[in-house]
This record gives C-alpha cells, sequence and structure tokens, in this order.
C-alpha cells in the first residue's frame, strides 16, 4: 500500500526513496522489474504503532507488504536490514526542529515544535506540538 516507510529488499541491499513511499518510484530508479508474478525483491514497510509516527524508531513494526517471498527470503534478517534503513530513512523524511517544505511525491512527518508547509502533491503529518500550513500561493495562470 505504499505507507511510509516504505523499503524494496533484495538480496543484497534495502532500498527506499530519500524524497516519498511508492514502491513503483523505488523499483524505477533502481532498475528493478516488477511485471513478473514472482519478482526477486520484497515490498516492506516500517509503521509506527496506530500510526503515531511521534514514536521512537525501535518501536515501530515491520511488516511485509506482498504475497510471494522469494526462495532466499529470511524475515529475520530483513528486519534487521529495513531497521538500519529506517534510520536513514528518517534523516530525510522527519523533521524535527525548525521549518521545512513538503514538495509533490515528497512524504515529510513533522514533530515537536516544527513547521512544515505542504505543497500540493506531497504528503505531510503533523505531530505532538508541529504544525502544517497549506501552501496558499495559486499557481501561475490561474489567477484571472
Amino acid at each position: 500500500m505504499c505507507q511510509p516507510a516504505s523499503f524494496i529488499v533484495t538480496r543484497e541491499r534495502t532500498l527506499f526513496d530519500p524524497d516519498g513511499d511508492k514502491y513503483e518510484t523505488i523499483l524505477e530508479a533502481n532498475g528493478l522489474d516488477d511485471t513478473t508474478s514472482t519478482p526477486d525483491f520484497v515490498r516492506t514497510e516500517m509503521v509506527p504503532p496506530n500510526w503515531d509516527y511521534s514514536r521512537p524508531l525501535k518501536q515501530w513494526d515491520f511488516v511485509v507488504d506482498q504475497d510471494y517471498l522469494p526462495s532466499w527470503w529470511n524475515a529475520r534478517w530483513a528486519e534487521k536490514e529495513c531497521r538500519k534503513a529506517l534510520k536513514k530513512w528518517a534523516k530525510t523524511h522527519i523533521l524535527r526542529r525548525g521549518s521545512g517544505v513538503c514538495r509533490e511525491g515528497q512524504t515529510r512527518i513533522a514533530l515537536g515544535k516544527s513547521v512544515l508547509t505542504e505543497m500540493t502533491g506531497g504528503v505531510a503529518r503533523a505531530y505532538d506540538r508541529a504544525t502544517i500550513q497549506k501552501d496558499l500561493r495559486r499557481r501561475q495562470g490561474n489567477a484571472n
């Protein structure tokens, strides 16, 4: 379903998109074939309990997001690798202080006292005392 935080696990590595959380984007960026019913990769997610993104990363749950699993699949190894990758994912997706922008195709999570401006097409979420401001600027050509 492509929820934050989404990963593609291959035999050798764990992949994610530094901006968004769409499996298709991760697959395309890494040249992986998604046209077979027996893919040589596994879609996974790291999801916080009760969808509370303010929870510590070590509390997030590991989820496999596909039915078919290749013969090389090892769930314990994959979870460890996804937990390592989650720390890197958080550096580009989670805003803990200050202000930031969530642009088209991006996933951003604001925590604490941070402020996030949401542009059209992004996925922005705020927790704790964080806030999201909608981008109210009109696009060029829309104003009469």
